[in-house]
């Protein structure tokens, strides 16, 4: 079989024609087209109604939900650094702050 580049699949009318391609906006990265579902059933819409997550998006309400920590606990957490929201640059081998 043919293999093709992503601009390639891209402008195929045949998956374009499927709406085979979910437009999607992530705060970070903007809009781009993600591939759809490979299946399709009758009488049932399938949807992505949001992107993935941001990097510690949900962090705080996990520490909470599931590990019981307090609000001070969990802020305490990423004053240390020991949690964040942020990657960490390596310098050296070695992540920084």
């Amino acid at each position: 079989a043919v293999v093709n580049d992503t601009l390639t699949v891209l402008a195929d009318p045949q998956l374009t024609g499927r709406n085979w391609f979910i437009p999607m906006t992530h705060a970070d990265t903007g809009t781009h087209q993600y591939v759809g579902f490979p299946w399709r059933f009758s009488g049932c819409e399938l949807s992505a109604d949001r992107p993935a997550p941001r990097l510690g998006e949900h962090t705080s309400a996990i520490m909470a939900d599931e590990l019981g920590l307090s609000a001070a606990e969990i802020q305490d957490l990423f004053n240390q650094g020991i949690i964040g929201m942020t990657l960490a640059k390596a310098v050296g081998g070695v992540a920084a702050k």
